[in-house]
């Protein structure tokens, strides 16, 4: 699955709504590529629509799990990262404020 279908899926899970206008702005993608993408979802049965609302299916909801256990599983790597400082700094003025 693209991250464009995942972030969709994501937005949709925590807004219960599309917003293709700020969808375009934070993915960077025209609003006709985005809905395509929502087709897709639609056709292939990660979203439905409900009382003419559309919604993430269980399907769906388990790309939507995933793709948050990446991304913290992600963070909590870069984290476990040693911080290596290997300068010494001495601040301007600091002989002045001792």
């Amino acid at each position: 699955m693209k991250v464009s279908e995942k972030m969709i899926l994501t937005y949709l899970n925590k807004y219960k709504e599309l917003n293709f206008d700020v969808l375009s702005k934070e993915l960077g993608l025209p609003v006709s590529s985005l809905l395509g993408v929502a087709d897709g979802l639609l056709q292939n049965g990660y979203i439905k629509s409900v009382n003419q609302e559309l919604c993430v299916t269980e399907k769906g909801k388990q790309e939507v799990y995933g793709f948050w256990n990446e991304l913290i599983i992600g963070k909590e790597d870069d984290a476990k990262q040693d911080f290596v400082w290997d300068e010494l700094y001495i601040p301007q003025n600091f002989l002045e404020k001792i």
